[in-house]
């Protein structure tokens, strides 16, 4: 099993249709983020009559991803794209290990009222109270951790980008 992981040769395309999923994953993620309401920011949050509403918060930062995530279909540095890739992983840990816990999210959802903090007993925005959905976005939270957690292996076992080449078929023949 070993020998067939340090052989493994994924294609860039292959890699850049991942990366279009994990991408969707993460916009999904948002979705729900804003559809909780209470751990997004600007510029979901604009109301300025709830307090704390309309200001820059972590969520707004991690928008800041997005033009990283889509960098890595123009640049072919391998290591740039592999660091790249950890990046949202590192992230997506930090943030919800600390400032938003699983938990967090099921009761947003599953009691149709946020547990705890700033906005404490506010609903989320479809004012929807299921552990259906709850357990929906915590499944998702945990797909796109498990995504992004493939994604840099995927781009280190990235073929060489002149097998793809008719001149590295050529010279693959050749030796």
């Amino acid at each position: 099993m070993a020998s067939e992981i340090k052989q493994l040769q994924v294609s860039r395309r292959f890699v850049n249709r991942y990366l279009l999923a994990v991408i969707a994953l993460g916009l999904i993620h948002h979705v729900d983020h804003a559809l909780r309401w209470d751990h997004s920011g600007w510029p979901i949050r604009g109301d300025t009559h709830v307090p704390g509403a309309g200001i820059v918060t972590p969520f707004t930062y991690s928008l800041l991803i997005y033009p990283v995530l889509l960098s890595m279909f123009f640049v072919g540095n391998k290591v740039y794209r592999i660091v790249a890739g950890l990046a949202p992983l590192a992230l997506v840990l930090w943030a919800h290990l600390t400032i938003e816990p699983v938990p967090h999210i099921y009761r947003t959802w599953a009691d149709n009222r946020v547990p705890g903090g700033t906005f404490e007993g506010f609903p989320n925005l479809l004012n929807l109270g299921s552990p259906a959905v709850g357990g929906l976005a915590v499944g998702l939270l945990f797909v796109l951790g498990l995504a992004l957690a493939v994604l840099p292996f995927l781009i280190w076992r990235e073929e060489p980008a002149s097998r793809g080449t008719a001149a590295g078929a050529a010279s693959r023949r050749a030796s």
